[in-house]
């Protein structure tokens, strides 16, 4: 939910005053006997904000299209965790496979940290660099060489 405010006298410009994920959402309400505002509470707390020419019926028409919105967003966002994540597991034995029957034919392997030269493992997803102790992962190696031959 994005608020935005019209400023100037002769040339009009808008600002955003006031952005929230719809997810965060805890409410809204209309409040002041004599200078209406609207309340809309996150998170955080609540936010005001004074608004001319708005009464209840524009306040009630106006919270359901929020909460429809609302709504969709958090649908949205448990499907989005429903959906059947793929993780591949590499480790450097797969890689020296992939170089073994020709695939992939590699110099040197540097470290990606102090570009010393290093050796693959037979086996594991991880080697330590023997010059500057830092950890390289088989799938960071992978991305290298997939980035490399396209």
């Amino acid at each position: 939910m994005v608020w935005i405010e019209k400023r100037g006298i002769f040339g009009k410009s808008f600002h955003t005053i006031f952005e929230m994920p719809l997810e965060q959402l805890k409410g809204i309400s209309m409040g002041g006997a004599i200078k209406k505002y609207v309340s809309v509470t996150d998170a955080e707390g609540e936010n005001i904000f004074h608004l001319s020419g708005i009464g209840s019926k524009e306040l009630d028409s106006f919270k359901n299209i929020i909460f429809e919105q609302v709504e969709a967003r958090k649908q949205y966002l448990e499907a989005e965790k429903r959906k059947e994540r793929v993780h591949v597991l590499l480790d450097f034995s797969f890689i020296k496979n992939y170089m073994e029957k020709g695939g992939l034919v590699l110099q040197t392997v540097r470290c990606p940290n102090c570009g010393a030269p290093m050796k693959l493992p037979e086996s594991g997803s991880e080697v330590v660099c023997s010059h500057c102790a830092s950890t390289i992962y088989a799938q960071d190696i992978f991305e290298k060489i997939k980035a490399l031959i396209g």
